[in-house]
């Protein structure tokens, strides 16, 4: 019981910081980066791609933690929950 409570806790701080990325756009920005990354053209101008790549790298160093984070709470919320 004290468990499931300090995870949901967790959670609820893990949710106000993934909300605070989302309102910032990351993560379209990001979907949107890789779209444009997908594009064969991207390397016609390689000072643009070398920049857009690394838009690409610094967002998805930011975000990617933030949804791992947030899936790993989730799961152990779940499984204390299950467990009773």
């Amino acid at each position: 019981e004290e468990l499931l409570q300090k995870l949901t806790e967790l959670l609820s701080a893990v949710n106000t910081g993934k909300d605070l990325f989302e309102a910032r756009k990351v993560p379209q920005r990001t979907a949107e980066l890789e779209a444009k990354a997908a594009d064969p053209s991207v390397w016609n101008d390689q000072k643009a791609a070398n920049a857009l790549f690394a838009e690409l790298r610094g967002l998805k160093k930011q975000w990617e933690p933030v949804t791992a984070l947030h899936a790993d709470v989730t799961g152990l919320v779940d499984l204390a929950k299950s467990a009773g």
